[in-house]
């Protein structure tokens, strides 16, 4: 189901970082191996997602109407002697009209978008597992 969705954005097969840079998004704070935040700017409310290439230092300041930001940030954080990855996801529109427009396609993709971000941690635990 997950490939099915990224293949339907044109995403194909994410599996790194790298591959998500391919697709728009940039690093835009690092402290590895503990903490990586990644941003995307565009109409993810079209088919395409009309994705903007930016530099990262642009990202914060970018407000032109009609858009919106999305960060989805990876943290370990140690408990005990366990180590957990946490990552959230953050939206931001510069506008009204990209935010009705964000609010409709949210609420069709919001359950396949958990499902992405499920098989994302799933993919990282198997990887970490096997090492």
């Amino acid at each position: 189901m997950v490939r099915l969705l990224f293949a339907i954005r044109g995403m194909g097969r994410v599996r790194q970082s790298a591959d998500l840079e391919s697709l728009g998004f940039l690093s835009l704070s690092s402290l590895p191996p503990r903490h990586l935040v990644m941003g995307l700017i565009g109409r993810f409310w079209k088919s395409k997602g009309d994705i903007l290439r930016f530099n990262p230092d642009e990202f914060d300041g970018f407000n032109e109407p009609g858009f919106a930001k999305a960060t989805w940030s990876f943290d370990l954080v140690e408990i005990g002697e366990s180590t957990i990855l946490t990552t959230e996801t953050r939206i931001r529109c510069t506008d009204d009209v990209s935010l009705r427009s964000f609010n409709r396609y949210w609420r069709l993709v919001r359950p396949f978008s958990g499902l992405v971000r499920s098989e994302v941690l799933r993919s990282i635990k198997k990887a970490v597992e096997s090492e």
